[in-house]
């Protein structure tokens, strides 16, 4: 089991501790304990390998927050080409 201290106030920092403790236990660990720091708490977390699923979970919320921070697009937005209007459709019957 590993400790990591981590500013929890930084995604991208949070999302490098989660990826790690998520690999972690995918590899065979069976908890890895994070502990976070903000300006005015310190809280200690563990996942095992019972809440991996909460674990993925936060890791790509803290992901796609560490690269909404970085000025890169949303990856959860979709983009769509339409090929046009329903209502400017002429209808022969």
């Amino acid at each position: 089991m590993t400790d990591t201290v981590v500013d929890w106030t930084d995604p991208c920092a949070r999302a490098a501790a989660l990826t790690s403790a998520y690999y972690a236990i995918l590899s065979g660990d069976r908890e890895q304990r994070i502990r976070t720091r903000t300006l005015e708490t310190e809280t200690d977390v563990t996942f095992a390998a019972s809440n991996v699923t909460v674990l993925r979970d936060e890791m790509i919320a803290a992901q796609n927050a560490c690269d909404i921070a970085n000025g890169q697009p949303d990856p959860r937005r979709r983009f769509a080409i339409s090929a046009g209007s329903l209502t400017s459709r002429r209808r022969f019957f």
